[in-house]
């Protein structure tokens, strides 16, 4: 597998259905993904929620960040260590995207099962949320 570890570091903030804010609270990193892992099919899945890491200090800043379209995009100031990354994915570098958010979208957010195997999206942030307030 890949080497992504220059993207964070033992301590991260998390992002939760953020637009342009810059994360402030820093944490334990295995411990945000543990919490991520826990909901890994409704975040994945759910068209509302959008979820991301970051970690940043006076020389540098790295963030993933994954939208409500279930594209990643990353910030960092460490461009040939993330096409490194990439290429070792085969993930190529194009001049030219398109991305969906482009096009006129309907979204939708997952539908609860009677099994709560499923959860809805505010279940899922309002636990997400809850379990980072712990950490």
């Amino acid at each position: 597998m890949a080497d992504v570890s220059f993207l964070y570091c033992d301590s991260i903030a998390k992002i939760l259905n953020a637009k342009a804010n810059i994360p402030a609270n820093f944490t334990n990193t295995e411990r945000v993904i543990e919490v991520f892992r826990k909901y890994k099919f409704e975040l994945t899945n759910d068209g509302y929620i959008q979820f991301g890491i970051a970690n940043y200090d006076d020389n540098s800043l790295n963030e993933i960040f994954v939208t409500i379209f279930k594209y990643m995009t990353i910030w960092t100031n460490n461009k040939e260590q993330l096409a490194q990354t990439l290429n070792s994915f085969e993930i190529q570098q194009l001049e030219t995207l398109q991305f969906i958010d482009e096009f006129p979208v309907v979204s939708e957010a997952l539908v609860a099962n009677e099994d709560n195997v499923i959860k809805h999206s505010s279940n899922v942030i309002g636990g997400i949320e809850k379990e980072f307030d712990e950490l």
